[in-house]
């Protein structure tokens, strides 16, 4: 069994998906992580997934603070197998933070495309241009 995957009740092996995205000072958040949430959900390839949505922690400690929220979602990360980026990852520190804790864990991680498809990411992954490489994280 892999490190986040986990037995149900019934002796299950299921999977857990981690969303990741920018929460503090995003208008309409809520609305970005719900409408990835159900883009997984529909996608048959994780059918038999769970989706953390930490955009729900919210309902769990309604007056957390910024650090505090941070805390629960490392420990989320490190319960979970995969990981899917949301748009507008790369301008959120704790979105960045939460993939390089998954890339040192070798977990898979996508990017949700515009179109709901989902680009799978590599650590340290580099783009050639003549004689100029750019790596990028």
């Amino acid at each position: 069994m892999k490190i986040g995957a986990y037995k149900t009740r019934k002796g299950k092996e299921r999977m857990r998906i981690y969303l990741s995205g920018p929460i503090k000072d995003t208008k309409n958040y809520l609305l970005n992580f719900l409408r990835a949430e159900n883009t997984i959900r529909a996608n048959k390839k994780f059918k038999s997934c769970d989706v953390v949505n930490p955009a729900r922690l919210g309902n769990v400690l309604p007056y957390g603070t910024h650090k505090e929220y941070m805390e629960l979602c490392y420990s989320l990360v490190g319960m979970s197998d995969k990981m899917v980026m949301l748009a507008g990852w790369k301008k959120s520190k704790g979105a960045k933070l939460e993939k390089k804790m998954a890339e040192e864990m070798n977990m898979e991680i996508y990017e949700l495309q515009e179109d709901g498809e989902l680009k799978p990411l590599f650590k340290n992954e580099y783009i050639c241009k003549g004689n100029e490489i750019k790596y990028y994280a």
